[in-house]
C-alpha cells in the first residue's frame, strides 16, 4: 500500500461477487463495476458485443432516458464513465461523498 494509505478491502458476496471497498478520507466517493470480459472474450457469433452494451449503458433506461441522465450527473458535479477494452469491461461514477 502506498504510504499512509489505507488498503483495499475484498468481500466476497454469497452470490460469488467481489466488493472491494477503500476509505480515502476524501470529499469525492467513486462507485464502480468492473467485470473481466472483454472483447477477446467474444464469439465468433457474437463479435461487437461487447461495444454494444457500452452504447447501451448509455442510452438510459425507460424512466431516465440518456439525456436525462447525462443532465442529472452533470447537474450533481458527477463524472459517469462506461468502457469496454480487450481483457475487461467497466462501468463507474465519481460524485461528491453526500450525493452517495
Amino acid at each position: 500500500a502506498a504510504w499512509n494509505q489505507p488498503q483495499a478491502v475484498v468481500t466476497t458476496l454469497p452470490n460469488g461477487v467481489r466488493v472491494a471497498t477503500k476509505e480515502t478520507f476524501g470529499e469525492v466517493a467513486s462507485v464502480g463495476i468492473y467485470l473481466n470480459a472483454g472483447v477477446r472474450d467474444e464469439a465468433k457469433d457474437s463479435v461487437g458485443a461487447a461495444h454494444l452494451i457500452e452504447q447501451l449503458a448509455r442510452t438510459g433506461t425507460a424512466k431516465r432516458p440518456g439525456a436525462k441522465l447525462e443532465a442529472e450527473v452533470e447537474a450533481m458535479g458527477a463524472t459517469l464513465s462506461v468502457k469496454s477494452g480487450r481483457e475487461s469491461s467497466s462501468y463507474s461514477m465519481s460524485v461528491f461523498k453526500g450525493d452517495v
